[in-house]
């Protein structure tokens, strides 16, 4: 089991780097000049190669990766955000507990609504509690998660009176933090719809069914 458990833990490390080597791949190669987009189009030519050189941006591709990748996996340093002006690790940090709280109601939702709907179907194959479980399923599935998100919101401002983020990037990021730590509890709006969405592919539901199949075990 150790071993086993050792063996993924070495191929997360691969797969890690390998995601890191193409998405600054893909970030390095498309068109576009970072610095005129951090300091906008009103910047001066002066400006925005000054920040350019200053963020190593004229270094060929592999002295970038290099360098991305050392700070990023040995020195452990994200840089600076270039809105806040704050260091991403700090943003992470702050940010983590409310994303916690969010996962965790995900798999409460999901482990408490589709391990029951899994056994319910898997002890009554084929008559009408399988049936309705299986398209609580199938309903789940086919919802949009734009469509269930905005649902949740709309029951959010209009069933319990609380006003929403206002839904542009700028005030998301910054009314958002407010947002929550105000009404904290609310974090199980989002929890509830990822939940949701997780159960509707059937991992737990169907996937449960199928196991306790005794006609699948032969």
């Amino acid at each position: 089991m150790w071993r086993y458990i050792l063996k993924r833990l070495v191929m997360m490390i691969f797969v890690v780097l390998g995601v890191a080597i193409v998405i600054f791949s893909i970030m390095y190669f498309i068109p576009g000049n970072p610095a005129q987009i951090i300091l906008g189009s009103n910047a001066s030519e002066e400006a925005i190669q000054e920040l350019y050189v200053s963020m190593g941006l004229d270094q060929p591709y592999l002295t970038q990766l290099g360098t991305f990748l050392s700070d990023t996996f040995l020195h452990f340093d994200l840089g600076t955000s270039y809105q806040s002006k704050i260091a991403v690790a700090t943003e992470i940090a702050e940010r983590f507990p409310r994303t916690l709280i969010i996962a965790a109601c995900s798999l409460i939702v999901t482990t408490a609504v589709g391990i029951p709907l899994g056994i319910v179907a898997a002890t009554h194959q084929g008559k009408w509690q399988d049936n309705v479980a299986m398209l609580i399923s199938m309903l789940g599935l086919s919802l949009p998660g734009f469509w269930l998100a905005l649902m949740l919101v709309n029951w959010l401002s209009v069933g319990l009176g609380i006003k929403a983020p206002i839904p542009e990037w700028g005030a998301l990021l910054n009314e958002g933090k407010d947002y929550f730590t105000m009404y904290p509890h609310l974090l199980i709006f989002p929890g509830l719809a990822i939940g949701l969405l997780s159960l509707a592919t059937c991992l737990m539901g169907d996937g449960l069914r199928d196991a306790m199949d005794p006609r699948l075990k032969k």
